[in-house]
């Protein structure tokens, strides 16, 4: 089940922050840069960020 997810939806790159349900319950907006680097820059963002995201993943699911 994806925590977070990266996309470049509406022509700008930025992560998505889900509910358990895979709901957006909210957008990062990531800076103005390629494509090329902002996927560099997520890959680098989970590898880094991981468990606090899956943290806050669990602790949203206890919210329900």
């Amino acid at each position: 089940m994806p925590v977070e997810r990266f996309d470049a939806a509406h022509g700008y790159p930025h992560r998505d922050t889900l509910d358990w349900d895979g709901h957006v319950v909210e957008k990062h907006w990531m800076p103005l840069e390629s494509f090329g680097n902002a996927l560099d820059n997520a890959i680098l963002d989970v590898k880094m960020n991981y468990q606090r995201y899956f943290d806050e993943f669990q602790a949203r699911r206890s919210e329900r």
